[in-house]
């Protein structure tokens, strides 16, 4: 689990920290800085293995090494598009604490090399569960298609990929496996078994829904097939083009979800996309249930139905007010930076406060067509 980050002169930040809870909303405008949070993780994601060697070779935890920028998990461009840009000195620095550790990268002077430095008891096991743990589900997810790609390598590390392109492999090799976490297990579920639960929690979404998935080796891909049930009556196959888009869309974050053990960490990008408002909500549950159980997500969402859904779920007990963090990000109008405003939800389900801009627009259009 994370439980900070800190960033100096870092694209919109000047020098902030945000504390992390096990279930983490990023939310605002356009362009305030949300991604530039969920970026600088996955800039050391991306780069772990050149961080991992780096302080396995230096004697004092200190060395020096070269940072990709633009790589699988993200495209950041060049170093001076991520220098702040009232920025009085020329460092950037990404640190992220965890429990017991902590681990800093900084770039001085636009070089190309970035100083490491970390207090990691016996690195080498500690980086690697951090590679293993951390996922990424991006906004940019799989569409509507016949068949997916394979990818062994991936699914072996219940690893869907960023755009949940093998989530079609994973549920196809590990259908009959259980789920890590027996507390997601779906009420109308009958076992603990992957396949059975993605279909019930995704009939949350779509109502009397079964998905089924199975490899093809002759074209070394997989496919998706779903079918709904009526009493008696049960429809054909259908292929994803012929269900509903957010159904493939929501797929991989369900799956992920399941698949998950406590203390992942798990990073979602618009989890509402394409998805009706009651469906929302269905998938807040999910989210609290699996934050409430050891799981750590981190959501970037424009969702007030999210918010309010977890609201609920918090006065309903499915979550702990403190488990949860809400963070509110707004341009500084007379400084080229971010100010974020953290927001509590309280044990009833209320928020200590209500910031102008925070998902305030269904009073705002209200307000004129009433005046």
């Amino acid at each position: 689990m994370i439980d900070s980050i800190t960033l100096k002169n870092f694209k919109c930040f000047e020098d902030d920290s945000i504390k992390l809870s096990k279930l983490n909303l990023l939310c605002g405008g356009n362009s305030v800085g949300k991604s530039s949070i969920i970026q600088s993780i996955l800039l050391l994601k991306q780069n772990e293995d050149n961080i991992l060697r780096s302080i396995l070779l230096s004697e004092l935890n200190k060395g020096m090494t070269y940072m990709s920028l633009n790589g699988p998990y993200i495209k950041l461009g060049s170093i001076k598009e991520l220098l702040y840009t009232e920025a009085k000195d020329d460092i950037i620095s990404i640190s992220l604490k965890f429990k017991d550790h902590d681990i800093s990268i900084s770039n001085v002077d636009n070089s190309k090399e970035w100083s490491v430095s970390s207090n990691i008891p016996n690195g080498s096991i500690k980086l690697f569960q951090f590679k293993n743990l951390l996922k990424y589900i991006s906004s940019n997810r799989i569409t509507p298609e016949n068949a997916y790609n394979l990818s062994e390598e991936d699914i072996n590390k219940n690893n869907i990929g960023i755009n949940g392109e093998f989530t079609a492999h994973l549920l196809a090799e590990k259908k009959h496996s259980e789920i890590p976490n027996i507390s997601l297990k779906h009420p109308k579920s009958i076992t603990n078994l992957l396949l059975e639960n993605v279909s019930n929690w995704l009939s949350e979404i779509s109502e009397n829904i079964e998905i089924n998935s199975r490899i093809l080796p002759d074209v070394n891909q997989a496919i998706l097939r779903f079918k709904y049930s009526y009493s008696q009556t049960q429809s054909n196959e259908l292929t994803p083009q012929n269900v509903g888009f957010g159904l493939t869309h929501v797929l991989p974050i369900i799956t992920s979800i399941l698949t998950a053990k406590k203390n992942d960490v798990i990073i979602i990008e618009n989890p509402e996309a394409q998805l009706h408002p009651k469906a929302q909500a269905k998938l807040a549950k999910l989210f609290c249930l699996a934050a409430n159980q050891g799981t750590q997500l981190i959501i970037e969402t424009h969702s007030d139905h999210i918010l309010n859904s977890i609201r609920a779920e918090t006065k309903d007990s499915t979550i702990s007010s403190e488990k949860s963090k809400i963070y509110f990000f707004q341009k500084d109008l007379e400084k080229f930076k971010t100010k974020k405003t953290e927001i509590k939800i309280n044990k009833d389900g209320s928020v200590d406060q209500w910031p102008s801009g925070f998902f305030d627009e269904w009073d705002n259009q209200l307000d004129r067509l009433l005046w």
